[in-house]
């Protein structure tokens, strides 16, 4: 009985209410106590427990041997839970229900977003056969590692749709792969196409909420009537590209000794109408707010790199920067910017157009590959010492630095996602040099 005795020590009072069965409440909750061999068994009711095997190990078979922690969760029983706890639980999160109420008190809110969506979850949850989630320290390579899989059951719509996202493809891939970034964030990955009536439905409300709030905002008749154009143009954009179900994008940092260069670039279905929307959104806040542009330089169509135009905006920081901050970002900040075949960049930094060009000549050469439906990449010495000459005066980022400089070996943070016949797995690592950093 000591692991019951290590039990009763944490917790209010308890009672035997059969052989090795005990009732302990904990805050005002009753829970169901079931000492077994080396375990300790913890169930919702004492019925519950009489499920468990004699063996209770079998419970943990295909879990990893070398996690620290692992868990397998089998939604099916969750569904099963006591509906009464969960909702006394709800009632508590006081925050929750309060956002619940605001959002959940409009009936083309629940019918356009709520409603499809918690019909989407709970389908997904009836075809889920289990998810596993471990998490185990290599003491090697100094390493915190976690992994969460989620399986499907065979057969169902969803082993189809993880089957099929082994074949994705994109032609952003290269650029994850670039030695010079210091943080990279990639993801390629399809999803089911909404139906044209809930397009219409959701984008009428998403209209609807974007007019009232222009209408609180402007109080120019004219400059609101543009807003509200350019908002539906964007709107129909968005629709374009849901209509795809396509998502292919790339986040990346570049950093040298002399550069420092923010790119992000991404499917967006109608590039064409995208590069339009953006020349009127420009052009409509040159007329907004003349002075807001005495700075910059706007260059349309700047250059041309195989079928793609590229725009330039350049904004003159000399007389505001210092000289390690022109060093790695340039007397005049840059702001490139292209949309072609589909994908859109914009790049932000020092030789932005040769970011962009260097982005597209990889793409081009390498084509589309195959890759991991989500990919991140982090250094964080190395970010911080390239977000530390970007802003020299800030003392705290500066201290950070020199703290990671005093870590041993490369401070990093990855996580991925990949799919298999049926099953989608997040692997998450971690260099556990990062927790000697000093408390400040």
């Amino acid at each position: 009985k000591t692991a019951y005795e290590m039990l009763r020590s944490l917790v209010g009072s308890e009672m035997c209410i059969r052989d090795s069965v005990y009732r302990v409440t904990i805050r005002n909750r009753d829970l169901y106590v079931r000492i077994q061999g080396d375990w300790v068994l913890v169930g919702l009711d004492a019925q519950a427990l009489d499920l468990v095997p004699a063996d209770s190990g079998e419970w943990f078979r295909g879990l990893s041997d070398s996690a620290e922690v692992a868990i397998k969760i089998a939604p099916q029983q969750l569904i099963r839970l006591d509906k009464k706890a969960i909702r006394e639980f709800l009632k508590r999160q006081e925050r929750v229900t309060r956002i619940a109420s605001r959002v959940a008190g409009s009936q083309e809110v629940r019918e356009a977003i709520i409603e499809p969506v918690l019909e989407t979850a709970m389908e997904a949850i009836r075809q889920t056969d289990h998810v596993t989630i471990n998490c185990q320290i290599d003491r090697t390579e100094k390493k915190l590692l976690g992994s969460c899989t989620w399986a499907a059951k065979a057969g169902s719509d969803l082993a189809e749709h993880f089957a099929q996202q082994r074949y994705v493809t994109s032609p952003l891939v290269a650029i994850r792969d670039w030695k010079d970034s210091v943080f990279t964030m990639g993801w390629s990955a399809t999803f089911p196409a909404p139906s044209e009536e809930n397009l219409r439905s959701l984008g009428s409300l998403i209209q609807n909420r974007w007019h009232q709030q222009i209408d609180r905002r402007i109080s120019n008749q004219s400059a609101a009537q543009n807003a509200k154009s350019l908002a539906d143009e964007l709107l129909e954009l968005l629709g374009d590209w849901a209509r795809v179900g396509k998502m292919d994008g790339v986040i990346t940092l570049v950093s040298s000794p002399d550069q420092i260069t923010l790119l992000v670039g991404g499917y967006v279905a109608n590039s064409a109408g995208l590069e339009n929307w953006v020349g009127s959104l420009i052009e409509s806040a040159q007329q907004q707010a003349p002075r807001a542009f005495d700075r910059v330089t706007i260059l349309p169509n700047h250059t041309f790199h195989g079928d793609a135009t590229i725009h330039l905006m350049q904004i003159s920081l000399k007389d505001k920067l210092a000289p390690e901050q022109i060093a790695v970002l340039g007397e005049d900040l840059e702001v490139a910017f292209t949309a072609v075949n589909g994908y859109a960049a914009v790049a932000i930094g020092k030789n932005a157009v040769g970011v962009i060009k260097r982005a597209i000549d990889d793409a081009v050469t390498l084509g589309d590959q195959t890759a991991p439906a989500f990919e991140c990449k982090l250094n964080i010495d190395d970010l911080v010492a390239a977000l530390a000459r970007v802003v020299p005066q800030d003392s705290r980022l500066q201290q950070l630095k020199s703290d990671l400089e005093q870590c041993e070996g490369v401070q990093s943070v990855s996580k991925k996602v990949e799919f298999s016949n049926q099953q989608m797995a997040v692997t998450f690592g971690m260099d556990l040099n990062l927790l000697t950093l000093p408390k400040r």
